[in-house]
This record gives structure tokens, sequence and C-alpha cells, in this order.
């Protein structure tokens, strides 16, 4: 069911997209942990007001709410949540903005389809903690000059220092347009921005070299010194 049905609905990974045994990892989460995933939030407000907890502690936390006239009962809250398809089934949650340059450069060459990768690091050397590799979507056509946001799971870093990415370029035999004969396939990436919620970062990060764009298969890991070169 999509349709928003009560005073606050939940939508799991949008409601659609369920990892594994989806309510099995609920249910076992929920009776083991008494409750569900932080429930930190974007987009609730500046100090988070609409936030609300997944789990036993929902009804309390909406009538909080509107006990300060926070949230109206003549509305209905729709949240999402990210979760994982095992154990641990709460992941941190990350807000990912890559900003495709507009440079002469990127423009010349043109849009490009197929898949953003990140990992997240807690050095700017690659020889500390990092999460697993997570793509910023299913994928799709990356325009110059364009902003691309969404909200992905990953494991925690104890402090956010750096980012490497990598572009998996899609072809199709039945579309020209996709076709790259005497180039490699590339995008060119003028900034990402990456927000945290628990603890709540935020980091900047640009690549070392601006003109260089981003070639399909060779990672690259962009800093926030970069950002000031």
């Amino acid at each position: 069911m999509t349709e928003a049905i009560g005073h606050v609905d939940f939508y799991t990974n949008g409601g659609t997209d369920q990892p594994g045994l989806m309510i099995k990892s609920v249910t076992e989460f929920a009776i083991e942990n008494g409750g569900f995933c932080r429930w930190k939030c974007f987009e609730c407000k500046t100090k988070g007001q609409f936030c609300m907890p997944m789990g036993f502690n929902s009804k309390k936390r909406y009538d909080e709410l509107l006990s300060k006239k926070i949230i109206s009962k003549r509305r209905t809250y729709v949240l999402y949540l990210r979760t994982a398809d095992a154990q641990p089934f709460c992941k941190e949650h990350y807000k990912l903005s890559v900003q495709v340059s507009d440079s002469s450069e990127s423009k010349k060459h043109g849009g490009e389809i197929g898949q953003l990768w990140f990992v997240l690091h807690d050095s700017t050397d690659m020889r500390g903690l990092k999460t697993n590799r997570v793509a910023l979507n299913k994928g799709g056509y990356h325009e110059p000059g364009k902003l691309y946001t969404e909200i992905v799971s990953m494991d925690k870093t104890l402090h956010l220092k750096g980012l490497e990415v990598e572009w998996d370029y899609h072809s199709n035999v039945f579309n020209p347009l996709t076709w790259r004969l005497l180039a490699s396939p590339r995008v060119h990436l003028a900034k990402i921005k990456v927000e945290s919620l628990n603890p709540k970062e935020r980091l900047s990060v640009c690549p070392k070299d601006k003109n260089q764009p981003l070639i399909t298969g060779i990672p690259q890991l962009m800093l926030p010194s970069y950002c000031s070169q």
C-alpha cells in the first residue's frame, strides 16, 4: 500500500524497494530493541521539530508534538527512513548533493548516462576507516550544471574527512546517444556536499583538478582542501 492513510505514515526504503526480508528485519529489531532507528531527520524544519520515531514510541512523540502545537491533527505527515537487509538494520543516513560542473569542458562533452558510487573516509589518505560503497541512485542522465540530491544509508564513520567517488557508465547498444567511440565515458563534477545526521556533520569536497573529469572505472578522492585551490 503506497497511499497515506494514517495521522503519520512511515515509508521504509521509499515504501517500494525493500532489501532482504524486510518484514522479518523490522519485526526482529522492534522486539529486540523496543523501538526503531534513531529519529533525527532531514528537512523536518530547522531544528527537526517534525521528527518522529518509527516503532513503539511513535504515539508518545506524536502526542508531544500536538501538545506543543508544532503539528496539527488536521494534517497528515509522511516520513521516510532507510534500513539494511541484515543486522545491524539501522544505517547512518547521509544526504549527498552532487553538483555537475557547468564548465566549458563539461558543456562541450555534454551529459552522460550512468551511476555515481561513493565511499566515505575518516582520513584524507584513505588509510583509515571507510564506509561501504553505495550508489547515489539507480542511475540516469547527468546534465552539466545540474544538482542531484539523494538520501543514502551507509556505515558510520567517526569523522567525515574525504569522499571517494566513481563513475559507472551505462551504455545501450540500441541508443546511439550512449555510444562513446572516440572518448572515454566521463562526467565533470564541481562539488559534492555531504551531510550526516548523527553526529551532525557537513562536508563539502571538490576534485583535486577541476579540469580533470571523472572517467568511468577510475575512482577519485575528493577533499575539502581541494575546494580552495
